[in-house]
């Protein structure tokens, strides 16, 4: 480009008030590249879907898609093979002129350096968010988040905590360091549906169904760092007739976990629901009493911020994520990793807890929601980051790290 071509774009986004823009006012065009564009992804449903109407956005989906096209998205596919993920990429690369290329993953990451060494293009633009810990991260994805540190000139954290985790060898990779811009939840949409399901009359009275009744919720992939085995062994001790535990998600250890709640006799007051589209699983909080995650790692995980949107008390694993999000404000048990009895007297507590502590708890949650990881923040936190390959003006985001 130009530098008057340069000039013209600094003008245009300075004459913004949000700076959404990129050259001549046009809005900015954003490629994001994903492991798959899908009815729970993450990227697809927090930083594509929202912004839509904003931004234009291509999306590379390196493998096929498995939600419904958006028409105002543009989406390039790959095949399912290493080769076709290459190509998708090489083809998003020549469509158009990108302000910014933004990627969510190592592995993707390592693919459009290749992609970008066929098509002889620069990574000057390439943002790179770390969406988990570095101790979540298998060696290979280790390794070629270090090489994409060095590579690409932005790197994000999606909390405070995740950047944390990286060694301090590692993050003086980042050429600019490492900033946070926290994961956020989609507010609007995440209440247009809960208000829905109480006019359908699905609403969860204050207090467990009732007063005896408890409907538990978990979202997450059936992995091991997930440790949903704690939570079958502190449910099962807790449990009586009527209570239900239900997990949303699939993944490799979903038949373990079914036979493991086999062996714990309570098969027929657990059910795995497998994948669930995002707006099915606000509903499903809207019929819940509370909701736990017993993980060992994450990044920032918006589902335990969807549930506190939608007014539930949560019991969480005492690992930095979780205690970014809820510690000192009151709301939350904190339970040590892998620890049954204290995960089921958390929950058992939480059933005997009256309606004006449950007002209180939700009143709370939704207020840090709302206050602290919105999906605007977070929408305000990226365009920040992107605003610096337009006029370089600075860090407006949550924090920096070295």
């Amino acid at each position: 480009m130009s530098d008057g071509g340069r000039m013209s774009r600094d003008t245009a986004c300075n004459g913004q008030s949000r700076g959404d823009v990129g050259a001549e006012g046009r809005r900015l065009r954003i490629l994001h590249v994903v492991i798959q564009a899908g009815p729970t992804n993450s990227q697809w449903n927090e930083h594509c879907v929202p912004v839509a109407d904003e931004r234009e956005i291509t999306v590379c989906s390196l493998y096929p898609g498995t939600v419904d096209p958006d028409p105002r998205i543009s989406r390039i596919e790959g095949d399912g093979s290493l080769r076709g993920a290459v190509s998708a990429l090489r083809t998003a690369l020549r469509r158009r002129d990108y302000d910014v290329v933004h990627v969510h993953a190592p592995a993707s990451a390592a693919m459009l350096m290749a992609a970008c060494a066929l098509e002889r293009r620069s990574c000057a633009n390439v943002v790179l968010t770390l969406h988990t810990s570095w101790p979540d991260l298998r060696p290979r994805n280790r390794f070629l988040d270090a090489v994409a540190f060095a590579a690409f000139p932005r790197v994000v954290a999606c909390s405070s905590s995740c950047a944390d985790s990286f060694p301090l060898a590692v993050r003086r990779l980042a050429r600019s360091g490492v900033d946070v811009v926290p994961n956020g939840v989609d507010l609007e949409r995440l209440l247009r549906l809960l208000q829905d399901s109480v006019d359908e009359g699905d609403k969860a009275p204050l207090g467990p169904h009732g007063g005896q009744d408890l409907t538990v919720l978990t979202v997450g992939r059936l992995i091991d760092s997930k440790r949903y085995g704690t939570l079958l062994s502190a449910f099962a001790r807790i449990a009586r007739s009527r209570d239900r535990l239900v997990m949303v998600g699939d993944g490799p250890l979903r038949a373990t976990l079914e036979r493991r709640a086999g062996e714990l006799g309570i098969i027929d007051r657990v059910e795995f629901l497998g994948l669930v589209p995002r707006d099915d699983v606000y509903r499903l909080l809207a019929r819940t009493d509370l909701f736990v995650a017993p993980s060992r790692f994450e990044g920032l995980p918006v589902s335990v911020l969807e549930a506190m949107a939608a007014q539930l008390p949560v019991v969480l694993s005492d690992i930095p994520p979780h205690r970014e999000i809820v510690e000192g404000t009151g709301i939350a048990d904190l339970v040590r990793l892998d620890d049954v009895d204290g995960f089921a007297a958390a929950m058992e507590r939480l059933r005997g807890i009256d309606a004006d502590e449950r007002r209180r708890i939700g009143t709370e949650s939704r207020r840090i929601v709302t206050e602290e990881f919105s999906l605007r923040a977070m929408t305000d936190g990226y365009q920040d980051i992107y605003s610096r390959f337009l006029v370089g003006n600075g860090s407006l985001s949550r924090r920096a790290h070295e």
